[in-house]
């Protein structure tokens, strides 16, 4: 008897203490954030919502909540007549962001509920952050869709700019990938890696690897199967309002596929709002591909079997269906992710020829220069029959990830048993000076967008130039920077000097080397600051300004070619250059 009554008192207390343990955990391990939640999926959420709570607003989570109406309070259309401001925000509202809303799985909605409840945040504003890589998506389409990708073209929508690989090596495969956006300083300010211990029977653990405020596992992260998921942004045309949110499906793999047929089967009977690139691969199974999405469906692009295989994904698509759709938002972007695809193409063949597919080997190819972009925000290695994510963590503060150290972290999450392995920098970072640099040119962009003080993102661009004074492009964007803020100056001399400090720069810049197509856009606009000047002689250096732009770059530039040369261009019209020609890696909305 008295044994039967202990084995209750144990039981009870195996029970309780079992209860105890299910509450999330939150500590810091080498700069990294470390998460554990347990239960079902809204008490993970919930039990992520305060655990955060108190840092709420530091998170990415405000940044993704808002970035669609920021972007569009940014316009130049909407600071010229800001009584648009609130119909147009209505307008998306209703026919973009509250059908994709409405599109979201009924337990995707209570999960954002828990967590928002949770962490006292506004419900409806979680909601958006759900569903803001599919509305950007469908502004993106809107507006730039007619873009041929032959011609490229001009436009300052952020975008996501991913650069991944997937390779095997003698430790199983090595899957690597870069996670690159606007909300650099924000995403990066909290780099996290979140283990969800789920309690429902046959259940599977998953582990996302993602920023304090993302509760998704939908963007980056792997499983306790060995399968490894993450999305690229591409630019196909066909978007749809009612198809469901990408990250609600690729976390529907994470959490529910065990095989890599069960993963592809997901992706391929899903039905999508946007157009994007997942890639997948399976530790177990040693496969990988590459499923490329759009409203139009999905294919699939899988890892061959010959020898030498590997697989490489940026931001442009490569099967038929969703190749006849492409466009392009910026002629920079569309070059940019072929160049990022051939090196990385180039690498990794070499690295599977040579059988060079070590940890550092991997750090390296994924931090280097070309691949890793200015708004690099996440950078992580896996390699998953080790049982270890290598997540990257700034060096200095507001400098990309990938030039950091790579932290190494169980896949699973059970520290006790992981063998730890050490933190891996990059083999050559690039210079001190080039870091700070970027760092400037990183705070010139928050400046810039979130508060609007572009004189002060100016000076601060100025001074990543005194650090990299062979770099033309810093002070191009301060002589942009400046030509945007001069129409809000109400005195006519202090608007006449500023735009002059700004042609200034213009011809600094065009005495540094730049790029031909760089030089195109000085010469375009060294030419719309003298037609501002208002003078037949000023009028007269234009047209010659404008002679000298090559526009064989994309059909907009021959348009805003063409269009200065048949009418003057304003002073008030400098505010269309945030739009039209500042690259997104300065703006970040």
């Amino acid at each position: 008897m008295t044994r039967r009554i202990m084995g209750i008192i144990s039981a009870f207390l195996l029970l309780t203490s079992s209860a105890f343990a299910r509450e999330g955990t939150l500590t810091n391990y080498h700069g990294v954030w470390v998460m554990n939640l347990y239960g079902s999926r809204t008490e993970m959420a919930a039990q992520h919502g305060r655990l955060i709570r108190n840092r709420i607003n530091e998170t990415a989570l405000p940044f993704f909540s808002n970035k669609i109406h920021n972007a569009i309070k940014q316009t130049y259309i909407i600071k010229d007549f800001p009584a648009l401001a609130a119909p147009t925000l209505a307008a998306i509202d209703f026919w973009v962001t509250h059908p994709l809303r409405r599109a979201l799985p009924h337990e995707d909605h209570e999960v954002l509920k828990a967590f928002a409840t949770a962490a006292h945040y506004p419900v409806n504003l979680a909601y958006n952050a759900g569903v803001v890589p599919d509305v950007g998506q469908w502004l993106t389409t809107t507006i730039f869709h007619k873009n041929n990708v032959l011609d490229g073209a001009f436009g300052g929508a952020g975008a996501f700019g991913c650069s991944s690989f997937v390779l095997p090596s003698a430790s199983g495969l090595v899957h690597a990938r870069n996670l690159d956006y606007e909300s650099y300083g924000i995403f990066d300010k909290y780099p996290a890696i979140i283990y969800f211990h789920p309690d429902k029977p046959g259940a599977q653990s998953y582990t996302s690897v993602t920023s304090l405020g993302i509760h998704t596992a939908g963007i980056t992260a792997t499983n306790a199967s060995g399968l490894t998921v993450e999305i690229h942004q591409t630019f196909v045309s066909a978007v749809s309002r009612t198809g469901t949110p990408i990250i609600a499906t690729t976390e529907r793999v994470i959490r529910d596929a065990h095989n890599f047929d069960e993963a592809l089967h997901i992706l391929k009977t899903a039905k999508y709002a946007g157009s994007w690139a997942v890639v997948v691969s399976s530790a177990r199974e040693n496969r990988a591909a590459v499923v490329e999405v759009s409203a139009d469906g999905a294919q699939v692009r899988e890892m061959p079997e010959s020898n030498g295989k590997y697989l490489v994904m940026t931001n442009h698509v490569f099967t038929p269906l969703m190749k006849k759709r492409e466009y392009a938002v910026n002629y920079s972007g569309y070059l940019e992710s072929r160049e990022r695809y051939a090196l990385l193409d180039h690498e990794a063949r070499e690295m599977s020829r040579t059988g060079r597919t070590d940890v550092q080997s991997a750090i390296d190819l994924i931090s280097n220069g070309p691949v890793a972009k200015l708004n690099n925000i996440q950078s992580v290695v896996f390699l998953p029959r080790q049982n270890a994510i290598y997540v990257a963590v700034p060096s200095i503060a507001d400098t990309e990830p990938a030039n950091g150290n790579f932290v190494a972290l169980p896949a699973d999450g059970d520290f006790e048993t992981f063998d730890a392995l050490p933190d891996l920098p990059r083999s050559q970072p690039p210079a001190h000076s080039r870091m700070l640099a970027h760092a400037l040119r990183r705070q010139a962009s928050a400046a810039a967008t979130e508060e609007g003080k572009f004189v002060q993102a100016a000076g601060l661009l100025l001074q990543a130039a005194e650090l990299e004074p062979a770099n033309p492009e810093y002070t191009l964007l301060a002589a942009l920077s400046y030509l945007h803020a001069s129409p809000g100056l109400k005195d006519d001399t202090a608007r006449l000097a500023m735009s002059a400090r700004a042609d200034e720069l213009l011809l600094r810049a065009q005495n540094a080397n730049p790029s031909k197509y760089h030089e195109s856009v000085i010469r375009l606009f060294r030419g719309r600051y003298l037609d501002s000047l208002g003078t037949a002689e000023a009028r007269t250096e234009a047209l010659h300004q404008y002679s000298l732009v090559d526009t064989t770059y994309s059909k907009p530039l021959r348009d805003a070619v063409a269009a200065d040369i048949k009418a003057p261009y304003g002073a008030r019209e400098f505010r269309k250059i945030t739009i039209d020609y500042l690259h997104g890696d300065l703006y970040r909305f």
